[in-house]
């Protein structure tokens, strides 16, 4: 699908022919990528699976499609974890389904795409009630989806909601915040608050989303309508999740450029170091490039060959099997590129922060960095400088890089709330730069002092800051 020429042991990734490959018509090798046949896996409840079953059989594909049933979002990651070596690509029934995916450890990291609720699926839903029975109070009808995001849930507070424009921001927000701690127990929250509506004769019917709650519906005897994905869905599922896949193929083929630094800067180290590395990499027979420049060792490798050896960009193995060999102090750290000089380029930008913070960091193909690896204070800092960030930036007197690290803390935390020696842990700093930085969003208006939090041990109380950005 793609092209990599090695010469005088450059790795060159000629992006654009591999695009022209892929979605030019009049190339000859795109009647290949089509017909190319794909392993997917779709997750969905027990309440589903015969329908999904019989829809993929109905649409027909190419494709071989294996369908596996998850009881609840608490067991789905496992689900997922057993099966997803075998795929190329995952569909989820629902898009909390796939958060709950997501926000658990993933052992292999798949492409994935859900069924996601839109404007046209909520008229539809109602339409398709109303035509059942006619008399019904729309007011007494409610969307369960709706439940923890905002009090407005009635089918009429919903219509009036989409003609304002409101409600998918609301939906949109919600899923932002979205705690992974919660997803795990948000049926059985929906499941009571539900009953008890019910048994207080609040509401008359019930529009799901979540279909892994419909067996506690029927038991309860609550009328319910489940808004059954189409068989055009189905197939735009598949057709997204198929382009997904492929642009995942061509990116394992992108060039990394691992780097690692000796900061004793002898000459005797960097080539015992750099023996020790080629040993690593014949251990797990892989085929790389390596040359030495000053104080430093690039080895050439591939994403495909960066996530084995990083467990998905979580770890790095190498690092431990050097220190493990030799004693002399060293950092590793990776740079992802479209191309070669991009890989490169982003290896210089990782080295800084590694050798900084002694430890290893990856910066991606659009400039993420993330990690430290092999910590707690595992993050991603995405390069999106947008207005807010360089305001916060300008009037906090802080480097963007900076905000943008205490946003993807802020993420990570799945709250606004830290003390300083919490971010101090996760910056990987002085307890006193962070009370710096603290003490300067402070200034900015974009932090306040929460509360003050007391221990047994003598000192002054804990600050417990809350952040505004």
């Amino acid at each position: 699908m793609c092209i990599i020429i090695l010469v005088s042991k450059v790795l060159i990734f000629d992006l654009g022919l591999c695009e022209a490959i892929l979605y030019n018509p009049m190339s000859q090798n795109t009647a290949e990528v089509n017909v190319m046949k794909y392993k997917i896996m779709v997750i969905t409840s027990n309440y589903l699976y015969s329908y999904v079953r019989e829809l993929i059989d109905e649409i027909g594909t190419e494709h071989k499609i294996d369908v596996k049933i998850y009881d609840n979002f608490s067991n789905i990651s496992d689900i997922y974890n057993a099966y997803a070596s075998d795929a190329d690509g995952i569909i989820v029934s629902g898009k909390i389904a796939k958060e709950a995916i997501l926000n658990n450890k993933m052992v292999v990291r798949k492409p994935i795409v859900s069924f996601d609720i839109t404007v046209a699926e909520i008229y539809r839903s109602i339409i398709n009630l109303m035509l059942k029975d006619r008399t019904i109070d729309l007011s007494r009808v409610i969307f369960d989806f709706l439940i923890p995001i905002c009090d407005e849930i009635s089918a009429s507070s919903v219509l009036e909601s989409i003609d304002e424009g409101s409600l998918f921001l609301d939906i949109e927000k919600w899923n932002k915040e979205l705690r992974p701690d919660y997803i795990t127990v948000i049926e059985e929250q929906l499941r009571k608050e539900i009953v008890h509506l019910w048994k207080h004769n609040a509401i008359d019917y019930v529009i799901c989303q979540y279909s892994s709650i419909i067996k506690s519906l029927e038991e309860e005897g609550i009328p319910f309508y489940y808004p059954l994905p189409t068989g055009e869905q189905m197939r735009l599922s598949i057709k997204k999740l198929i382009t997904l896949i492929d642009i995942d193929r061509m990116r394992n083929n992108f060039p990394v450029v691992l780097r690692i630094d000796v900061l004793n800067k002898n000459v005797k180290s960097v080539d015992k170091i750099s023996k020790t590395a080629k040993s690593f990499f014949a251990e797990n027979l892989m085929a790389y490039n390596s040359y030495i420049e000053e104080d430093n060792i690039r080895i050439q490798l591939t994403v495909s060959q960066l996530m084995l050896i990083t467990d998905n960009c979580k770890t790095s193995k190498i690092t431990k099997y050097l220190s493990d060999k030799q004693k002399d102090e060293f950092v590793v750290s990776y740079g992802i590129g479209d191309n070669f000089n991009k890989a490169l380029e982003h290896s210089y930008i990782a080295a800084r922060e590694s050798v900084l913070k002694n430890s290893s960091y990856v910066v991606d193909e659009n400039e993420t960095l993330i990690g430290p690896l092999d910590s707690d204070s595992y993050l991603r800092v995405e390069n999106n400088l947008d207005d807010n960030t360089i305001e916060i930036a300008r009037l906090c007197n802080l480097s963007t890089t900076t905000v943008q690290k205490i946003i993807a803390i802020t993420k990570l935390n799945q709250s606004k709330r830290i003390t300083t020696a919490e971010l101090s842990k996760q910056l990987a700093s002085t307890v006193r730069n962070a009370n710096r930085i603290l003490q300067k969003l402070v200034s900015g208006g974009y932090a306040k002092v929460l509360l003050e939090k007391t221990t047994n041990t003598k000192g002054r109380p804990t600050k417990i800051y809350e952040l505004d950005i």
